[in-house]
């Protein structure tokens, strides 16, 4: 009896340790011998895909790729009072926005930029010669014998003068028959002026110069003569040109012990707009937060009217520009929650916008309360644009989204096919979604516009 027993307790712990056994080793299988361990296997993040119907095209259209310097530069396309300009083939081709019917062709061997201004549309010849065209029937107004355009870049119209630009030379031609005026040439720079503004018969062209340092220069040149007046050095960007007085931002210079400091001065010199006088220079001062090293530089402006909005890294501040005072104190501070945003432009529909440098995502403060906003997409943006209630984020996967600017969400999505976006233009009820390659209509939601 003890025997038959032994017996079958050994055969259920034969039966149990089997089946351990077996659990086990479907569990845990052992790796084949040929199987490579990664050094590492770290999970990443993937945000949530955004929900929104694919809008289906109006029409779509070949144009001719922007070449070396891309969109840096150009503008590949225009779309005005619902007419769409472009290059194609090397031709300029105009477009009806709503069906994409061809009104007009006009030359060969076009560079592939367009410049839209009054009732003239620009164009670039391989020669570098400018064309100007009737915008509604396409019938060439003048070509320039003076004023070679140099590639990759294009004119710059200011009312009735066309500017063009060959490295560090400018030469004004006239709007009406294309006559060359005069030429100035920034021997301290390499490149042309990246900003050119007019303002009672005085051209302000900010130039990037290199000496001990690289710095932004600031020249005035008599609109009428094309007689230099005078230069600003150390003058980052323009804030405002009002009462024959010119608001520029003053570049301060490197200085090893602000990192020690957390106190903060953001200049602004006000030069006399015919002689460059200094008038005075205005200081608003701030601290930052945290300790020691502090950062420097990175500030940015934008005056909104008499509102001045400076991004100060970790804030915003805003202060009345209209009434300085010294040791005027910011009117509101708003937290930004990153460090990593930066303040985009001027303050629209209540909203800061604000661009993520890490993802190129547009957020955002409500100007009223400070609350944060975002616009993010699933993917990062190569570049977004604000139209009316729009905000138009296009994507390097290939899809642009449309945004309501008040809600924040998602409306429509449009499948470029391409991670390589141009500005997107808006002309009436229709958006032109602009490719390295082509052009893609489609017409905006009512929510939108």
């Amino acid at each position: 009896m003890f025997a038959s027993t032994r017996k079958n307790s050994a055969l259920r712990l034969s039966s149990t340790l089997l089946g351990v056994s077996l659990l086990l080793g479907a569990a845990i299988p052992s790796a084949p011998a040929s199987a490579e361990a990664p050094v590492l296997s770290a999970p990443g993040y993937a945000p949530a895909a955004l929900n929104a119907p694919l809008a289906k095209p109006l029409w779509t259209a070949a144009i001719d790729k922007p070449g070396p310097q891309g969109f840096l530069y150009a503008t590949n396309a225009v779309a005005e009072k619902g007419v769409v300009y472009s290059i194609g083939g090397g031709k300029l081709i105009a477009r009806s926005a709503e069906s994409g019917k061809e009104t007009f062709r006009y030359g060969t061997g076009l560079r592939p930029f367009v410049v839209y201004e009054g009732s003239s549309v620009y164009v670039v010849q391989r020669d570098g010669k400018i064309a100007a065209l009737n915008a509604a029937t396409g019938k060439p107004r003048w070509i320039s014998s003076a004023g070679a355009q140099e590639d990759g870049r294009i004119p710059i119209v200011r009312g009735d003068t066309v500017y063009a630009t060959t490295g560090n030379v400018v030469t004004a031609l006239r709007v009406s028959d294309g006559k060359k005026l005069w030429k100035q040439t920034e021997k301290s720079a390499t490149y042309a002026p990246y900003e050119i503004q007019e303002h009672d018969g005085v051209v302000l062209m900010s130039y990037v110069v290199s000496g001990a340092i690289t710095s932004i220069q600031l020249d005035a040149v008599d609109k009428g003569t094309g007689k230099l007046l005078w230069k600003a050095g150390s003058t980052s960007s323009l804030l405002d040109v009002k009462d024959g007085k010119v608001y520029a931002v003053k570049d301060g210079l490197p200085n090893a012990d602000l990192d020690a400091s957390p106190n903060r001065v953001f200049k602004v010199s006000v030069l006399d707009l015919r002689t460059g006088k200094s008038q005075e220079t205005r200081e608003y001062g701030y601290k930052l937060p945290g300790q020691p090293p502090y950062p420097y530089g990175g500030e940015r402006a934008f005056l909104d009217g008499s509102d001045l909005y400076l991004d100060t890294g970790a804030n915003v501040l805003k202060f009345d520009f209209s009434r300085y005072a010294s040791g005027q104190k910011p009117s509101k501070t708003y937290a930004k929650r990153s460090e990593r945003t930066e303040l985009a432009g001027k303050p629209a529909s209540g909203r800061l916008f604000l661009v993520d440098r890490d993802s190129g995502a547009l957020r955002g403060l409500k100007t009223s309360n400070g609350d944060p906003v975002s616009w993010a997409g699933d993917n990062p943006a190569v570049r977004t644009e604000v139209f009316g209630n729009g905000v138009y984020s296009a994507q390097s996967d290939g899809f642009l989204y449309a945004f309501n600017l008040q809600s924040t969400e998602p409306v429509l999505k449009v499948n470029a096919g391409t991670r390589l976006f141009g500005p997107t233009l808006r002309t009436g009820p229709v958006l032109i979604v602009q490719t390295d390659s082509k052009l893609i209509a489609v017409r905006i939601p009512g929510a939108l516009k």
